[in-house]
């Protein structure tokens, strides 16, 4: 859509005005919840500080997506990663079967299972959660607007009028929220996939070990070139990810995220109340979905490095008497796609690991519980 364009033009007035409204009144309803507790049921407390941090985290995506260089480089970041898909084709030989690759097929399955869940939760649970929110009197307009006046006793009528109201308005925002989010989703693991596949793809099989040969096409300089191509894929995708914000700080945001969540269905079920199964059951939606995404974040940036060395370790290994491919190969690091906003040296090197999941779970339970005491 060229940035001239009406829809355009009223996207980015959308995205300029409706944060600068939103985030002032929800912070200062998160702030009343505080200094006014018990007055609010537990579940709208939870809807009002999801829909803060959904509001926060949006922000720095749509000041990119609103910007006419951001969106030209979103899109040149698109078309480029097609395009060195569409030049990597062209290296596979028309009779070679990949079916025949059981690395192949077992990455591919994982990939089209996570796809699966990935879309089931964007296009049904997602949008049957937010309408459901929006339009009872747990909403975080209806809550807001209630604390400033109550209408309630102006009868059912006015009542359900500015519930209908500011269920469509919340609503309508929060669906262009969620796919603003969900766009981001996409792009960053459509990196992790390419760079993972296609590096599983250039592996040379164990017959081809033992041979200490390649025996099917692409031959070595071909893979070396995949292999440098993903390096560079790798690089646009990180400094896409960079403009994002929300993909480098995915495990900030999943822990502060998971860790409200946890936190109030603790509360929820010690204090009891007429919410308690709408605030454990969204709260498990929520930290599922959180869990989801670190999951997948680190398993594809740990398989993709780890097969980027299973690369290196056995064309190093077919060629280490080949003085020409053992030079190339010296100078080559393995792939790797780091998505975090604070690295290391071993992180550089190494890219993360799998094990980097298990400083999500710790975390995640560390701030519940001091937040559980802290609230005492």
């Amino acid at each position: 859509m060229p940035v001239n364009h009406p829809k355009y033009k009223h996207f980015r007035r959308f995205a300029y005005i409706c944060p600068v409204i939103v985030i002032p009144l929800l912070t200062w309803r998160c702030f009343t919840f505080y200094t006014n507790p018990g007055n609010e049921d537990l579940f709208a407390v939870l809807a009002t500080h999801m829909a803060l941090a959904l509001t926060v985290v949006i922000i720095p995506y749509g000041s990119f997506a609103i910007s006419p260089r951001g969106l030209k480089k979103f899109i040149h970041c698109c078309n480029a990663t097609i395009q060195i898909g569409k030049r990597f084709n062209m290296s596979i030989p028309a009779q070679l079967n990949l079916q025949g690759k059981k690395s192949i097929n077992q990455a591919i399955s994982a990939i089209t299972t996570t796809a699966d869940v990935f879309f089931l939760l964007i296009d049904y649970i997602f949008p049957l959660l937010i309408v459901f929110t929006c339009f009872t009197k747990y909403s975080p307009a209806y809550t807001l607007l209630r604390s400033i006046y109550n209408f309630e006793q102006d009868g059912g009528l006015f009542t359900a009028t500015i519930q209908i109201g500011s269920g469509i308005a919340i609503s309508f925002a929060a669906m262009i929220t969620l796919s603003g989010c969900t766009l981001c989703v996409i792009i960053t693991g459509f990196g992790l996939i390419v760079l993972y596949l296609w590096t599983l793809f250039i592996i040379p099989q164990d017959e081809e070990t033992k041979a200490r040969k390649i025996l099917i096409p692409p031959y070595f300089f071909d893979r070396i070139l995949i292999h440098n191509s993903l390096k560079i894929m790798a690089i646009f995708h990180i400094e896409l990810c960079r403009a994002f914000v929300i993909s480098r700080l995915h495990h900030l945001c999943a822990v502060v995220v998971s860790s409200g969540c946890l936190y109030y269905i603790l509360v929820s079920s010690t204090r009891g109340g007429e919410s308690v199964f709408l605030v454990t059951a969204t709260s498990l939606i929520i930290i599922g979905v959180m869990t989801f995404v670190e999951l997948f974040a680190i398993y594809f940036m740990s398989n993709a490095v780890t097969t980027s060395k299973q690369f290196l370790h056995r064309v190093g290994y077919i060629y280490g008497t080949h003085k020409y491919a053992a030079r190339v190969l010296k100078g080559l690091l393995p792939n790797s796609m780091n998505l975090e906003f604070i690295t290391s040296l071993c992180t550089l090197v190494n890219g993360i690991e799998m094990n980097y999941f298990l400083n999500y779970v710790e975390r995640v339970t560390d701030n519940a519980i001091t937040l559980l005491f802290a609230s005492k």
